[in-house]
């Protein structure tokens, strides 16, 4: 399979690195999405790399809260990665239509989807590095798909960002920002941010507006959290923020598993055991028991009584016979009901 195999419909993004189509396949007309790399760094070795490496980790992944890849087709020419296509936008889009935030009960669901994604992504041995509102994608019914995995660690320092929106950067663990350094948890440091964010319209911490998004970062490794209100944000669910906000690693909530202990130890009236959209599974069918045949009655035999002595003076009841009524005669000629007689032929030119 290669380009040909697919038709171009139309844009959806295009930067100053990649370029991301709608597109059908020949073969069953399937929508797909097609990124590749643009016509400015199609030269660029490091970048189709990093390409390559995104392909391979969504089509190794398959978890319901991901975006699922399909192949990579490698033409040094053209090297594209096509994986299913999702009608929706990113949350970063969704929260600037909705004055900056979501509902409570909303983004808890999608904070337990990302967690479970990143715990069962963990386990297969990858880890997000670049988890922001942008590599989120959220579909027409409000279902959430994770993208992103497997690129390059700071590609969050390239991202173009929305001049509307928050740069990527801002999402980003201090450790990962400061000195490129991935933990276990770092993806729970942007979790938190993210969570925090849909719930209260803006980041956690004061930012200036005239500074640049690297300066914004720095300065929001020297402030703290701003306290949000207890209507958008429970006690609870804040303490939790606060130990996954933590700038050093090793004060921060330790691990993605941990932290799902903690929700469901700490919350109230929400249960985050749940696995986002998890298929039923197949009821093992019990073992058909046979049924045990009843033992057969033992035949009881009768006693024979002794015959009792014959009394000659008593006379046996007789039934008095009844004469049955004789048959009613009737004369052969004259029959019991009218014969049934066939109606007269209907000419069919006469109709």
């Amino acid at each position: 399979m290669n380009v040909n195999s697919f038709v171009t419909e139309k844009v959806i993004n295009q930067s100053q690195r990649f370029v991301i189509y709608k597109a059908k396949r020949r073969s069953d007309d399937e929508l797909v999405l097609i990124k590749t790399l643009a016509a400015e760094t199609s030269a660029d070795n490091i970048l189709a790399k990093s390409l390559k490496s995104e392909a391979e980790a969504a089509i190794k992944l398959n978890h319901p809260a991901m975006r699922k890849g399909f192949s990579f087709l490698g033409e040094e020419s053209t090297p594209a990665f096509v994986s299913e296509y999702i009608s929706g936008m990113s949350l970063a889009e969704y929260l600037l239509q909705n004055d900056g935030k979501a509902k409570l009960e909303q983004s808890l669901i999608w904070a337990r989807d990302i967690l479970h994604a990143l715990i069962y992504a963990e386990e297969q041995g990858y880890h997000h590095s670049n988890l922001n509102p942008y590599n989120i994608i959220i579909d027409e019914a409000g279902k959430l798909y994770l993208i992103g995995f497997g690129k390059e660690r700071e590609a969050w320092r390239h991202s173009e960002g929305n001049p509307r929106y928050h740069f990527p950067l801002l999402y980003v663990a201090p450790e990962t920002y400061n000195g490129s350094i991935i933990k276990a948890n770092s993806d729970i440091y942007s979790w938190a941010v993210i969570l925090y964010q849909a719930l209260c319209g803006h980041l956690p911490w004061r930012l200036d507006s005239f500074s640049s998004p690297e300066e914004n970062k720095g300065q929001s490794l020297t402030r703290g959290v701003i306290l949000p209100d207890s209507d958008k944000v429970p006690d609870w669910l804040y303490s939790v923020l606060l130990a996954c906000l933590k700038n050093d690693p090793e004060d921060r909530v330790e691990s993605n598993l941990a932290l799902l202990e903690l929700l469901k130890m700490e919350s109230i009236d929400f249960d985050w055991d749940i696995v986002p959209f998890k298929e039923p599974e197949e009821v093992e069918a019990l073992p058909v028991v046979e049924e045990t045949q009843e033992p057969e009655e033992e035949e009881i035999l009768p006693v024979e009584a002794e015959e009792a002595p014959s009394e000659p003076d008593l006379e046996e009841d007789t039934e008095p016979e009844i004469e049955e009524a004789p048959e009613p005669a009737y004369e052969p000629e004259t029959p019991i009901h009218e014969p049934y007689q066939e109606p007269p032929a209907i000419d069919e030119e006469e109709i």
